[in-house]
């Protein structure tokens, strides 16, 4: 393995590491060369040089595969965490693109989550931060507020469709709730439960390293291929983030999408243990530090989005 780290006066170190060397012995001596002062470093960069990305191709898509590891190369605890784009962190605030989102909060990497509607330009379904409810409720015939996503712009769709992706204090990806109606999908029950983060887009394609995708060949966005967006966890607790392009316009004309079967399968042969399908076409956006690693799909830095998934330490 090499770890690529920085000289105090900024040049590049690839150290490489013979394979004998366990992750703990590595971080010790890393530890012991900052304090010597022969290595300067940031939380950022600490885990930004330990991500890997995979370029690939698979039945004419093209695929960006990142592992991002459960710990850093000093051995801080790396997990996801959900954001609103917006400068103040509102729901109503101006929404801003991956993007632009990771370079103003300067993240490591960072990635669109939810279904959003397009014309509010707000995060659809369950949504909690930090284990507080930022959910845009939505009001029934008999004034009762409820949480859950009622279509897609129109198109109908299932109670098993839709349901919130979440997040345990721990970094665990789960989804406990398939039903996005079950009185246990409501955010205040997940919050009591225990997820610090919970997310809604499209639905679970791997569970225990089971390919779930024909319980998502309903689910209202396509049966087809298209441009998809997925995050997944490894049984180590190590991350997936994959992207796979599509036909979206001039941008990527020779590029035929991907549908939910292959994409499954997949990332099951790379061991991936669960996998989720987050929001994908024109909003897919995957940022490794401040450049975008898949094709950007609208104007200089992307499309809008209400959410990110972001990995930090600590």
């Amino acid at each position: 393995m090499t770890y690529i780290l920085k000289s105090k006066d900024g040049k590049l170190i690839c150290r490489p590491v013979n394979y004998a060397a366990t992750d703990e012995q590595v971080y010790k001596q890393l530890i012991k060369l900052a304090a010597a002062g022969k290595l300067s470093y940031t939380p950022r960069d600490l885990l930004v040089n330990a991500i890997t990305v995979e370029y690939g191709r698979l039945n004419g898509s093209s695929y960006y595969l990142a592992r991002i590891p459960q710990y850093d190369l000093a051995g801080n605890k790396v997990t996801p965490r959900v954001a609103i784009t917006s400068q103040d962190g509102s729901t109503d605030g101006q929404k801003y693109s991956a993007l632009d989102y990771a370079r103003r909060e300067n993240t490591a990497f960072c990635l669109n989550a939810s279904l959003f509607n397009t014309k509010t330009l707000k995060a659809e379904g369950q949504l909690v931060i930090n284990g507080v409810d930022m959910t845009t409720y939505k009001t029934d015939s008999s004034g009762n507020l409820y949480p859950w996503m009622d279509d897609d712009m129109g198109t109908a769709i299932s109670n098993t469709e839709c349901y919130p992706l979440c997040i345990d204090a721990a970094g665990r990806l789960s989804t406990p709730y398939t039903n996005r109606k079950a009185d246990g999908a409501r955010p205040a029950a997940l919050i009591s439960s225990g997820y610090k983060y919970a997310v809604t887009a499209w639905g679970t394609i791997i569970d225990n390293y089971k390919n779930t995708s024909t319980d998502t060949w309903n689910e209202i966005v396509h049966k087809g291929k298209y441009v998809r967006q997925v995050i997944g966890q490894y049984q180590n607790g190590d991350y997936v983030v994959c992207s796979f392009d599509g036909i979206k316009g001039s941008i990527t004309t020779n590029e035929a999408g991907i549908d939910y079967d292959d994409v499954a399968n997949l990332l099951i042969s790379k061991g991936v243990r669960f996998a989720y399908s987050l929001d994908g076409g024109g909003s897919c956006e995957t940022v490794l530090r401040e450049r975008q690693i898949n094709p950007i799909f609208e104007g200089t830095t992307g499309r809008k989005v209400p959410t990110v998934i972001y990995f930090a330490s600590g």
